[in-house]
Formats: C-alpha cells, structure tokens, sequence
C-alpha cells in the first residue's frame, strides 16, 4: 500500500519520527481516558463524604499526575509531529521550488 502512495518514500524515511508520532498520540489519549476515569471516580466517592480524607487521596494524586501526563505528551506530539511534517515539507519544498522557478521564466 505505502508503494504507491505519495507518502510512502517520506513514512519510510522517518519510520523512527513516524512510530514516535502515533506512540504519544496513543499515550495522550490514553492519558485523558484514564483523567476522565479517574476524576469521575473522584468525584463520586466524594458525593459520599467519606470518614477519611485517605478515601480519595489515591483518586487525588492520579487526577494530577494523569493531568500532567496528558498535558506534557500531547505537547511532545504536537512537538515531533510538527518536526516530522516540517521535515517533510522542506524536503518536498526542495525538490518542487527549483522546477517551479524555471517553468515560470518566459523571457
């Protein structure tokens, strides 16, 4: 399938980025799942006022800690992704502007 397609030679140079790419676009969304469980969890076993405040201090922590991993993947993703796309579009930029620059000379 990537032989015929455009963005074959481009996936299979940057395999490395590529993989990286989806890898922490997987982990960002697995951390929002796991945010969105959590603080539902924490909010449900706080509606029950519990005796002790330790009830829902586990629920606390992971609320902060699956926030942050949310927030610092999915600037990493956008980080690579936007360093893999660049890559590409200098590349393609390289090979497209030379040919455009003597087809538009007429004189």
């Amino acid at each position: 399938m990537l032989k015929n397609s455009w963005i074959g030679p481009y996936i299979k140079e940057n395999l490395r980025l590529f993989i990286l790419v989806t890898s922490l676009g997987v982990l960002t969304f697995a951390a929002g799942a796991a945010l969105m469980f959590t603080s539902g969890h924490l909010i449900s076993k706080s509606s029950l006022m519990p005796e002790s405040i330790m009830a829902v201090y586990v629920s606390t922590v992971g609320v902060r800690a699956f926030g942050i991993m949310r927030s610092v993947s999915r600037y990493v993703e956008r980080l690579s992704s936007h360093s893999l796309v660049l890559k590409n579009f200098g590349e393609n930029a390289r090979q497209t502007l030379p040919h455009s620059r003597t087809a538009g000379a007429t004189n």
